[in-house]
């Protein structure tokens, strides 16, 4: 999955612009890795794919396929946000910090 097809695969871009079903968890240990790689899947490589698709919602009525991907796109950009703010509650919370 691509968020786009107007940028080149190259080696040294296929990480960022390419989605292959797993997560870049550099360091288990750092605090908020697993949220951390999980919000910059779904923002650099999901929601573009899923806004720059018109394709995937399969429903015959345009109307009706706008509006539904339309509330889909409203409700995985908020839950990013959400999971965002998470990070934040939880990193303050618990009193963790990245070094």
């Amino acid at each position: 999955m691509r968020p786009s097809t107007d940028t080149k695969i190259t080696m040294k871009t296929i990480a960022d612009d390419t989605y292959f079903g797993i997560l870049d968890i550099t360091d288990p240990d750092e605090p908020g890795i697993v949220l951390d790689a999980i919000i910059y899947n779904l923002n650099t490589i999901l929601i573009p794919y899923l806004r720059n698709t018109p394709t995937w919602v399969t429903v015959t009525e345009p109307e009706l396929a706008e509006n539904i991907r339309h509330k889909f796109l409203t409700s995985i950009t908020q839950y990013s946000e959400f999971l965002s703010g998470k990070v934040t509650h939880i990193t303050s919370t618990l009193g963790l910090h990245y070094c």
